[in-house]
């Protein structure tokens, strides 16, 4: 084997792609938490958009709610809402209300020190 051929074959690291980052948007909740915000599962006349809490270590504390549309593109059932697009529209009042109907991403409560029997 050729020096060139061995230098090679030891450089098989292999290439892992580069995923752009999800576009999110800051929110200021009503207590003051900065959540960010980004559109996920865009539908033909609805998306999620889920609310990161800053904690970012896990997802139990992060939040979602539904965005619905009812605009001509909702009739095409083969289409799909652009998350850019849905992020971009959605205003100050818009986040504030979708927050305000938003639910836990998730209900598990063991991390508050409480053992399945309630005590």
């Amino acid at each position: 084997m050729r020096a060139r051929e061995r230098l090679r074959s030891h450089n098989t690291s292999p290439v892992t792609p580069v995923l752009p980052m999800p576009r999110m948007r800051a929110f200021t909740g009503p207590d003051g938490t900065n959540w960010g915000v980004e559109v996920q599962n865009p539908g033909a006349s609805n998306a999620v958009v889920a609310f990161r809490h800053p904690d970012g270590q896990n997802a139990r504390l992060d939040r979602y709610a539904w965005y619905i549309t009812r605009g001509p593109e909702s009739q095409n059932v083969t289409g799909r809402l652009n998350k850019r697009t849905v992020l971009d529209s959605l205003g100050d009042p818009d986040l504030q209300r979708l927050f305000r109907r938003s639910m836990p991403v998730s209900t598990d409560r063991s991390a508050t020190g409480r053992t399945a029997a309630g005590t």
